[in-house]
């Protein structure tokens, strides 16, 4: 049997043994570094914030203090890693602790998979003795042998970790994981259900137990696990496929179909897409559908070419110490989350240096850099590792806005135009694009024309209020009295019951009403005219200007 390793966007599939490590990761990216650099949706015409606020866009989100019983925090939406530890980071990277001697790295990256795995032994060590009390820097020496060593060594040392902290989750899953791999399924079935009643809000957790329940032939209990998982995330595709295949198990093609058609309307990974259409094929058969059947089949079969001719270029490509180096980076990486824990941000810094090192393509460490750099007040360092996840990750416009933020911290106002600007031509009817444009444009470079224009593109592509409101407080800013009451009454026609929208539209047309009677209330002295007398305006038979009674 296989350990069970749990994604985000499907259902936890069974992995290879550890010899080889999948060099897949990304907890530090949810938990450590969180970009939270959404751009800020206007709920009022009149708490239309500026983009760049402070408060609203931060790099990277520290977690709480561990708790004392296990030095443990919450737990990631989903752990792509045998047991990635998850509390470390609770000290900021500022508030340094006695500093020790630095991680054993070699002055030059080791070039061979034996000089990587001997460097990262010995950094494995250096983090137990330097941080002699901390969980999680035990925890990483059972992680390095078990992905790279003895696994009845990890085996130990986390049965050691349980005595000392029964609830220690990742503990728990280590072992859920050796079990697995030993084909000792019903006590994989049992470390896993402790680590759900100590993390049930974890629900990957969840799933992962359910697919421990299913290798144990235990389908009925696993059964209603998925059921309440989706009873919590009625989308969760995850849940939804594995389900779907649980339902085939027992015989409900009904449900069966239902469960795994919905799990395909949603970002299910790309190795499972070929197990669900064939669980559909199956599905369909059984209920007599033989051409929804055969689509699917038709699917199922592409998908396992396609697969198969990836498969044979990744074995041509493959190479050994690109594969232990990516491995070795990855781990680099959770073990200079543990350092930061025990305040050594010095030590953090080198280590995850080393890791960008070993693997250009990492996102995790390259956060992390930018994270740190940006605490330590280095602000083009944190620019310089933002460009390189906006060159591995072109697609997400995080790393844009916030490199746009920081050139406007240094007051390079044009760089960071530039910034967006050239992500927007990627990305012409983006909304969050368009809205941080427009926003852009009206805080932090005012450019009316310019903000109108994004703002007006924005209410094009998405017509929801929020933008006609965006809309409205720009021409309001610009001073185009009329448009921003149209805008705004446009707002208000698609939520009539929002009291800000009603009341801020109130005060634009008395605003307008004011100002145009204002115009008309102008002191003909200042256009240059003359005023007749009371007299003269008011006879019917006042002579027409310009003309004398000599002249009738």
């Amino acid at each position: 049997m296989k350990p069970i390793i749990e994604t985000d966007d499907g259902p936890p599939t069974a992995a290879t043994p550890p010899a080889k490590p999948s060099s897949s990761g990304g907890w530090l990216s949810r938990i450590l570094i969180l970009l939270v650099l959404t751009a800020v949706a206007v709920v009022g015409f009149g708490s239309s914030l500026g983009w760049f606020g402070s408060t609203t866009q931060k790099l990277a989100h520290v977690p709480a203090p561990a708790s004392p019983q296990n030095q443990v925090a919450g737990t990631a939406a989903a752990d792509t890693t045998p047991t990635p530890p998850d509390s470390a980071g609770s000290a900021a990277p500022g508030n340094n602790g006695p500093q020790v001697d630095p991680p054993p790295l070699k002055a030059l990256a080791p070039k061979t998979s034996e000089g990587m795995l001997e460097e990262c032994r010995a950094v494995s060590e250096h983090l137990r003795s330097t941080l002699p009390n901390s969980l999680e820097a035990r925890e990483m020496q059972a992680r390095f042998e078990y992905e790279f060593g003895d696994m009845q060594r990890a085996r130990t040392i986390w049965e050691g970790l349980l005595k000392v902290s029964p609830n220690f989750v990742y503990a728990l899953r280590g072992l859920g994981d050796i079990c697995t791999v030993n084909g000792e399924l019903t006590e994989a079935v049992r470390y896993f259900r402790r680590a759900v009643l100590v993390d049930p809000e974890n629900v990957n957790r969840q799933i992962t137990l359910a697919v421990a329940l299913v290798q144990a032939a235990e389908l009925q209990e696993a059964k209603t696990v998925l059921e309440s998982v989706l009873a919590r995330q009625p989308n969760h595709v995850g849940a939804l496929a594995e389900l779907g295949s649980v339902a085939l198990q027992l015989e409900e093609y009904e449900a069966a179909r239902d469960h795994l058609e919905k799990s395909l309307t949603g970002p299910v990974q790309p190795a499972n897409v070929a197990k669900v259409h064939f669980g559909l094929v199956t599905a369909y058969r059984r209920l007599g559908d033989m051409a929804e059947a055969k689509q699917h089949l038709e699917e199922h079969q592409k998908l396992t070419a396609v697969a198969s001719q990836e498969r044979q270029t990744e074995r041509q490509d493959y190479s050994d110490t690109e594969a232990i180096g990516k491995d070795v980076s990855r781990i680099y990486v959770d073990m200079a989350r543990v350092y930061l824990s025990g305040n050594q941000p010095a030590a953090a810094e080198l280590l995850l240096l080393r890791s960008s090192e070993m693997d250009a393509a990492n996102v995790d460490c390259r956060q992390a850099l930018a994270f740190l750099s940006m605490n330590q007040g280095k602000t083009f360092d944190a620019i310089r590792w933002l460009k390189e996840l906006a060159e591995l990750r072109p697609e997400e416009f995080t790393f844009a806005q916030e490199i746009a933020r920081l050139y406007l911290q240094v007051g390079q106002p044009a760089a960071a135009e530039q910034t967006l600007e050239e992500f927007a031509d990627s990305r012409p009817d983006d909304p969050l694009v368009l809205r941080t444009l427009a926003q852009f444009y009206l805080n932090a470079q005012p450019d009316p024309e310019k903000a109108i224009q994004f703002a007006q593109q924005l209410t094009k592509v998405q017509p929801a209020a929020p933008n006609f409101a965006l809309l409205a407080s720009i021409h309001d800013a610009a001073g185009n009295a009329r448009d921003a009451v149209d805008a705004l009454e446009s707002a208000v026609s698609m939520e009539p019951n929002n009291v800000s929208y009603a009341q801020t539209l109130a005060m634009l047309r008395e605003k307008q009403f004011t100002a145009a009677s204002e115009q008309q209330g102008k002191s003909p002295e200042s256009t240059g005219d003359t005023p007749a007398s009371d007299d003269e305006s008011s006879s019917p038979n006042s002579e027409p200007a310009g003309q004398s009674s000599s002249d009738q």
